[in-house]
């Protein structure tokens, strides 16, 4: 092959500054939808299990019945405001970053106990099936 020696172009390239804090923000904020997605589609199998069991008509699984569609609710909420928050017509003020940040926290807080009622939701399916 034949050496082709480098030509300049004739532009000078401009370098494209990027937003750092924006590229942050919006990974997390696409982590943070994977994860509602995922919690709300374990709290619907929990649910449909609850309801295919039979149980979903007793008094502790009409109690956990509700719990679960309570933590649904407030996944719900959390996207909603999520998506409100990181509309790209909402402007970058440090008051948005704040509330942002809060319904981190708050999603934080509502993944947690989804978590734990879907697990509690598991054991108690697995302990009647195995009476």
């Amino acid at each position: 092959m034949a050496y082709v020696p480098h030509v300049p172009s004739s532009k000078p390239r401009i370098a494209e500054v990027v937003d750092l804090a924006k590229i942050r923000a919006n990974t997390r904020l696409v982590a943070c939808r994977k994860r509602i997605a995922r919690a709300q589609e374990t709290n619907k199998r929990a649910l449909t299990r609850l309801f295919n069991a039979g149980l979903l008509f007793t008094k502790e699984g009409t109690r956990i019945g509700r719990d679960l569609l309570l933590a649904y609710q407030q996944l719900l909420r959390v996207e909603a405001l999520l998506v409100r928050l990181s509309d790209a017509n909402a402007p970058a003020s440090k008051a948005n970053a704040g509330k942002l940040a809060a319904t981190f926290r708050e999603l934080e807080a509502v993944l947690e106990r989804t978590s734990a009622l879907t697990h509690r939701t598991g054991e108690w399916l697995d302990a009647l099936r195995s009476e």
